[in-house]
């Protein structure tokens, strides 16, 4: 039975079932030409065929005492609250983690975090890999805000507003985003241009 999918809302055609944990990854060539889109379509075929890609993964995200994970957005699957199952994970996926701090945390002490990914490779090897990172506390948001990563902040509003349009008229989604990020801009006109 051939199964056909509609790419603007991702769901099935035949039965009007669409999960958020799918991968699936859709290209886009506007216009389409035989004579100079071959190549690009060539080379995007390829490199989907033969990435490094992991299956059946488990992600966790450990933090210093004082911090811990709010919540966590993508495309995954969660059975239980601090493990996130990954059916498939490659170098062309991100998973993103929001933190949130809950406790005083001294002023040029250090704070770590941990992101263990348990997988199995295409040759039915499991391996897990570790990355660890430990940042320094400071109570200046002006420190903060120098070493903040402006694009990776604003494409944490965008997902976060992403997995809200299902639920929320998308007019109101718009304006918690423009809100956000109008704040977020304050925040470093203020603090940072000083």
């Amino acid at each position: 039975m051939t199964r056909y999918r509609e790419i603007t809302n991702g769901k099935n055609i035949n039965d009007g079932c669409f999960h958020a944990n799918h991968l699936f990854q859709v290209y886009y060539y506007y216009p389409f030409s035989a004579f100079s889109d071959p190549a690009k379509l060539y080379n995007d075929l390829r490199w989907n065929v033969t990435r490094p890609q992991g299956f059946e993964a488990v992600m966790r995200v450990r933090c210093s005492q004082g911090i811990q994970v709010q919540e966590y957005h993508g495309n995954f699957c969660k059975r239980i609250p601090t493990d996130v199952d990954l059916p498939g994970i490659d170098c062309d996926k991100t998973i993103m983690v929001t933190l949130k701090h809950d406790d005083k945390l001294q002023d040029g002490s250090e704070c770590s975090f941990q992101c263990a990914l348990l997988y199995t490779t295409a040759y039915g090897q499991r391996r897990i890999r570790v990355t660890t990172l430990s940042l320094p506390c400071t109570n200046m948001l002006s420190n903060l805000f120098r070493s903040a990563d402006l694009d990776t902040q604003f494409a944490c509003f965008l997902k976060q507003a992403a997995s809200k349009i299902p639920s929320t008229p998308l007019l109101q989604v718009r304006e918690q985003v423009t809100n956000s990020a109008s704040a977020f801009c304050f925040l470093i006109v203020n603090f940072v241009l000083q």
